[in-house]
């Protein structure tokens, strides 16, 4: 963080109180970007904030609080649509502070460097690598005439999953998911994506 930046974060550590499941978080400034690419879509907004205050996970109508997974000082990553970001915002000085349920967090950092090695998924979002196969062959006419060429189906297998996924999964097990809900992102090159655990079908056992 910047020594702006610095001083801003203490000077909130303390003043704010959330409820439920959510998470308070102040935006700060990444060194830079490299080997993470997001895909660019102008509805969407990728935030790198920090924890500022966290809730007690009681909610209402559960018998039981929900597990908190965050901590202040977490530097963390989310997808945010800009109409979601204007509902939830709200001021503090000239600080603007987000206040979100846990679950739209996406990923922790171990630094502000947005990296491979840095990200990791957290709440219930799994990130997995997309392997497409080859081109397997084509659909064709009796005249021998090529209809429709057709690649194989995208294969996914798990590199992380976050401490709310609950399911038995392991890095490297293959899963098959709804591919329509799966977020793609880049690693230094390879095609990964992350997506929630009600999102996964099946577990592929070999």
């Amino acid at each position: 963080m910047t020594p702006t930046e610095t001083q801003e974060y203490d000077r909130l550590i303390g003043k704010l109180k959330v409820y439920g499941d959510r998470v308070a978080l102040i935006e700060v400034e990444e060194e830079n970007d490299t080997g993470l690419f997001f895909p660019e879509d102008r509805k969407r907004a990728w935030l790198l904030e920090r924890v500022i205050a966290v809730g007690d996970g009681v909610v209402r109508g559960e018998d039981k609080p929900r597990t908190m997974w965050l901590h202040v000082g977490d530097i963390v990553l989310l997808q945010f649509y800009e109409i979601m970001i204007a509902q939830c915002g709200c001021k503090i000085g000239d600080s603007r502070i987000l206040i979100v349920p846990q679950g739209d967090v996406i990923g922790t950092l171990d630094e502000k460097r947005i990296t491979a090695e840095t990200f990791h998924v957290t709440g219930n979002w799994l990130l997995c690598r997309v392997e497409v196969p080859q081109q397997v062959g084509g659909i064709y006419l009796p005249n021998g005439q090529q209809l429709q060429s057709s690649a194989g189906r995208p294969r996914y297998f798990v590199i992380e999953a976050g401490p709310g996924v609950g399911l038995d999964l392991a890095a490297g097990d293959e899963v098959k998911l709804n591919p329509g809900r799966a977020n793609p992102i880049k690693m230094q090159g390879t095609l990964v994506v992350y997506i929630d655990r009600d999102s996964v079908l099946a577990k592929v056992t070999p």
